[in-house]
């Protein structure tokens, strides 16, 4: 076929490749090859189109044909080394393909060049790899034009020194070649050695005619030499080269660009006027000519700019230009307007954080707190990693600034109390004697007259029942101790029991006397200490904070009979009621009231089934007897919504003189009244009521840590009582204790007050 029919062919697949009929193009090519196989040209355009397309097996055939074929065309060879390359595992062959491209073109510098790179990365023989440059060398001796091209390539594989030598010999050949300096400028550029690169572009610019772009490279090769006053003075350069709109819109931004990051913004604001005067309604200039104002705070003229200029530009629709103009609105204190803003963006886009995290900057301005915390949280639910909204959740639920460790009061070491120092510390010899009288007098009566006087004095088994609660003993515990020879001395002293261990009494003893005693001495000892810690100033009850735990009880039958019916033989204990929380619970409920700090003031053991309102009023009635005659004010009376209740209310306000606060709930229908405050209303001054109210599960957290709360190993509601009541007891008397030794922040903590043995 003649070469006018294979052009006709090619003309005729390039119109319909622009014709955007790329298939139909294909079909006419591969229809003529089947017809004429060896028009070349036809295959070589036909393995470009394929190539293009990333079909590259069926370029390579198109290729590979060829290059079997004719060997001596170093084109079509380096397109099929280009293919092998796009496809897996195939480098080995284009190795082979190029050295054979080099046997039947010795003189071929192109090929022989990429030949040498392959060797290079493929066998990393040196000595081999230096010969095949030193042969490239001499193919490239003498000519400048080939020099250029070895050099352009090191440059591209990242040989700059080879580059760098290449250079070297085209200068010996045209010193006066600008083209050798361009390549001597990339090459430094690339080096980071900036002063020879701006000396190499210098030279260009006085061998060749002044351009923008020469100017333009001069001025990023100052900024990358951290020059930016040199860049400026280049890009002015550049501007006086030029007459063509565009470029001087691109130079004049990238000049007030530098200016801004010298802070010269005066001269960045000219700048980009001089912009806007080439093109008015360009939105990256508007952008940073907002961005300048906003640097000098200007933030008046900086939202004249955005109200003018830039939204007529792109619409008022655009949420981006939007969120800007509430943050100036925010910038300028322009609150309102700015919260107008950004209800409006959080209702188009209600998964944005930036919306609700500048709606809740709007708010904190308004001094709208509780909203503004609303907002951060919800912005910090649609973005945890949003590290504004993270700072101002922090500052908005910041707590009050704590004493750093130089202001903070360094206790000295103490020395831990034994038992006998303990028990003089609190003086409490009057009430235990008062309460024996008591005992002698009450409970005499259950004896049986026909048997001999108890051995054991009531004195002793009242210590005995503190002693307990303050070392976390059960009974069993305690008489081991007292059987020790090694131990039991001092404790046998206290307690005024018989120095021979042997001469004790039996255990069941103890446990007899002590369940005919019941609670009633652990209350009475309880509300002795209570009313000395307020009245001596150790504990403050202008705020009572009441709450109820449940006290799961001892699942015996469980851990030793697994398969009986029920896990529990407890004969006295009852189901809760069941919550979503923690469903029901067989056991006993403990009724606690607390002081403002957590000391328990008021203590009581049921069964799990009562309500929070029946207990609430027990409580109330008892605090009324203990207070009422010392004259000691109640202020508030704080629960959770269990305690919603109308009679409850108002027999606190009767008995104690309190207001009392408690959760709304909402159950059988009930309304807000009122002549009631309720503890979740809106008022600002009962979020730090709220805050203290939750104080008294530190209490229930305390007693189950360090009294033992949570280790129930007993059964029957008078032994878990006395258990519970003595671990309430023991952390009445640590308070007062701890600080009548100047300490008052071991008042929780029994292991440091007292030895363990």
């Amino acid at each position: 076929m003649s070469i006018e029919q294979t052009g006709t062919i090619v003309q005729q697949a390039t119109a319909l490749r622009e014709g955007e009929q790329e298939k139909e193009a294909i079909a006419l090519l591969e229809q003529h090859i089947e017809q004429e196989a060896n028009d070349m040209a036809t295959r070589e355009y036909l393995g470009d189109i394929y190539y293009d397309q990333e079909a590259y097996q069926k370029a390579r055939r198109q290729y590979r044909y060829i290059f079997d074929r004719r060997r001596h065309e170093v084109d079509v060879a380096l397109k099929l080394v280009k293919v092998y390359l796009c496809m897996p595992n195939r480098l080995r062959q284009a190795y082979n393909v190029l050295r054979r491209t080099t046997q039947h073109n010795p003189e071929h510098l192109t090929a022989w060049l990429r030949y040498a790179n392959f060797c290079r990365v493929l066998i990393r023989d040196d000595e081999d790899v230096n010969a095949l440059y030193a042969h490239i060398e001499t193919l490239s001796t003498g000519d400048v034009e080939k020099e250029l091209e070895c050099a352009s390539d090191h440059l591209f594989t990242g040989q700059l020194e080879r580059a760098q030598v290449a250079c070297a010999r085209a200068l010996v050949i045209a010193e006066t070649d600008s083209r050798i300096y361009h390549l001597l400028y990339a090459i430094y550029l690339e080096q980071g050695i900036f002063w020879l690169a701006d000396a190499a572009l210098r030279q260009v610019i006085a061998l060749e005619q002044s351009s923008v772009q020469l100017y333009h490279d001069q001025a990023m090769l100052e900024l990358k030499a951290r020059d930016p006053e040199a860049a400026i003075r280049a890009l002015t350069q550049a501007l006086d080269c030029t007459d063509d709109s565009r470029e001087q819109l691109a130079l004049w931004r990238q000049l007030a660009t530098l200016e801004m990051q010298t802070e010269v913004y005066a001269d960045a604001l000219l700048s980009l006027r001089q912009a806007l005067t080439l093109e008015p309604s360009d939105v990256l200039t508007l952008y940073s000519l907002i961005v300048v104002h906003q640097q000098m705070t200007d933030y008046q003229a900086a939202l004249q700019v955005l109200q003018e200029q830039l939204l007529p530009v792109l619409g008022v629709a655009d949420q981006q230009v939007r969120h800007l103009q509430g943050v100036l609105h925010l910038l300028a204190k322009e609150s309102e307007a700015a919260l107008s803003i950004f209800a409006e963006l959080v209702t188009i886009d209600k998964q944005n954080a930036d919306y609700y995290y500048g709606q809740a900057l709007a708010y904190q301005q308004l001094e709208y707190t509780s909203k503004a915390k609303r907002s951060v949280v919800r912005a910090l639910r649609r973005n945890r990693r949003h590290t504004a909204a993270r700072d101002l959740y922090d500052q908005l639920y910041a707590k009050p600034p704590q004493q750093s460790k130089a202001e903070k009061p360094k206790f000295p070491f103490f020395d831990p109390l034994d038992l006998d120092e303990f028990l003089q510390t609190l003086a409490i010899e009057q009430s235990v004697s008062k309460l024996t009288r008591y005992i002698e007098h009450r409970y005499w009566k259950l004896r049986d007259r026909r048997g001999a006087k108890p051995k054991v004095p009531h004195r002793t088994i009242v210590l005995m029942l503190l002693v307990m609660g303050l070392k976390d003993w059960n009974l069993n515990q305690l008489h081991s101790k007292l059987r020790s020879r090694k131990h039991g001395g001092s404790l046998r002293r206290l307690l005024n029991l018989p120095a021979n261990p042997t001469k004790l009494p039996a255990y069941t003893t103890f446990e007899r006397r002590i369940n005919i005693l019941g609670v009633y001495p652990l209350k009475f000892l309880m509300h002795t200490l209570v009313r000395e810690a307020v009245t001596q100033g150790y504990i403050d009850v202008s705020n009572l904070l009441l709450d109820t735990s449940l006290i799961v009880a001892c699942s015996d039958l469980a851990r030793f009979f697994p398969d009986s019916p029920t896990d529990f033989s407890e004969q006295d204990g009852a189901w809760s009621y069941p919550k979503p929380w923690t469903g029901r619970v067989f056991g006993f409920k403990l009724s606690l009231a607390t002081a403002r700090d957590g000391e328990p003031v008021d203590a009581s053991v049921v069964t799990a089934n009562l309500s929070d309102i029946t207990l609430g009023k027990q409580a109330a009635r008892r605090l009324g007897r203990l207070f009422n005659p010392l004259n000691i004010r109640v202020e508030f009376v704080l629960g959770d919504s269990g305690y919603c209740s109308n009679p409850l209310r108002d027999l606190v306000a009767e008995a104690l003189g309190a207001i009392p606060l408690f959760h709304f709930n909402p159950r059988n229908g009930a309304q807000r009244q009122v002549r009631y405050i309720y503890l979740d209303d809106s008022a600002d001054w009962l979020v730090t009521k709220r805050k203290l109210r939750s104080l008294v599960e530190r209490s229930f957290a305390q007693l189950k840590r360090h009294f033992g709360l949570n280790n129930l190993r007993i059964r029957g509601l008078t032994q878990v009582s006395q258990y519970i009541l003595s671990r309430c007891l023991a952390y009445i008397a640590c308070v007062i204790v701890a600080h009548r030794v100047d300490r008052p922040d071991l008042k929780a903590s029994p292991t440091r007050l007292l030895w363990s043995y």
